[in-house]
């Protein structure tokens, strides 16, 4: 999901008010250039202050402690900026998303890698629900694994997105595939033909509680309401992320992209099925002939369509 189309806020303090100045040069005239052309508004210097205490960076904003905070923000916090006449607020749009990563090898004791599990997940978590009850608005539907601003993103091109609450489609998908439910209550979803039972936690940073917390509960509302057991687990942002470099056991767990280009070569590694053990790559585990069959066009393709056409059809799958 990405920050008002996904809107990533960042607010400004307006200490000064800088005047522009544009002069159209007269062909008539001449015009002494200065020997110092530092002449003007500026700068004099920027001074980096490190606040990791969101309500604490607020604050110092609120307080002229600071001029900038380049960092997106709450929208618990939005009314009481908005109100201030001394801070203005930008909005644009990220370069990037929040996400669930699935496990697809093991996940789940092992439904996860089942494709048709992972489909009626998508059907059933209720990406209008985040925007709606999490973001206050400020968020994005998003399919594509490409970032909205990239210009290589298909979003508005598919012919179908996983925005709403489709769980009647999901439930029906894993009836068909044998996810019988178990006798007793509860009753959850188990494995096809052993009758297994199956598990799935999400985890998320315990230090997001609103935004990564409450994403993760929608997420688990829908795998309950496709009837498995699930959960939300919070966790160390540092250690799942090692966990995940590493290939270790998980199942599902949400947390940010940021991307620093237009670029999509990171395509080619980071659900590559060669790189599905390679530390650092390939952190869904993922494996799929299909996507790995446009892998070499993606990266030596001699033409934008070339490049445009595998990198689509790397977003469809």
């Amino acid at each position: 999901m990405i920050t008002n189309r996904n809107k990533r806020l960042v607010a400004f303090t307006l200490a000064a008010a800088f005047l522009f100045m544009a002069v159209s040069p007269a062909l008539s005239i001449a015009v002494d250039v200065p020997n110092d052309i530092n002449v003007g508004p500026y700068v004099d210097k920027i001074v980096y202050k490190v606040i990791a205490n969101q309500d604490q960076r607020i604050l110092a904003l609120q307080a002229g402690e600071i001029e900038m905070d380049n960092s997106f923000f709450d929208p618990i916090y939005l009314d009481p900026l908005v109100a201030d006449p001394d801070i203005s607020i930008f909005e644009a749009l990220r370069n990037g998303y929040g996400h669930i990563t699935i496990n697809c090898r093991d996940g789940g004791n092992g439904a996860l890698a089942d494709a048709t599990v992972r489909r009626a997940f998508a059907y059933a978590f209720d990406k209008y629900a985040v925007t709606s009850g999490i973001m206050n608005g400020f968020s994005q539907e998003h399919d594509s694994l490409v970032p909205y601003p990239n210009g290589w993103c298909i979003e508005d091109e598919m012919e179908y997105h996983y925005y709403a609450d489709e769980t009647a489609t999901g439930i029906a998908m894993l009836d068909a595939a044998g996810y019988e439910m178990s006798a007793g209550d509860p009753s959850y979803r188990t494995m096809p033909g052993t009758h297994d039972p199956i598990y799935i936690g999400i985890e998320y940073s315990s230090s997001s509680q609103e935004i990564a917390g409450g994403t993760a509960q929608i997420g688990v509302d829908a795998l309950r309401r496709l009837g498995f057991n699930a959960d939300t687990i919070p966790a160390d942002f540092n250690e799942y992320i090692s966990r995940l470099d590493s290939h270790g056991d998980y199942d599902m767990v949400f947390y940010a992209l940021n991307f620093y280009s237009n670029d999509v070569d990171w395509l080619a590694r980071e659900f590559w099925s060669e790189l599905a053990n390679e530390p650092y790559q390939n952190p869904t585990n993922f494996v799929n002939a299909t996507y790995d069959s446009c892998r070499n066009q993606l990266l030596y393709g001699t033409t934008y369509e070339e490049v445009y056409n595998a990198s689509s059809w790397m977003q469809k799958i």
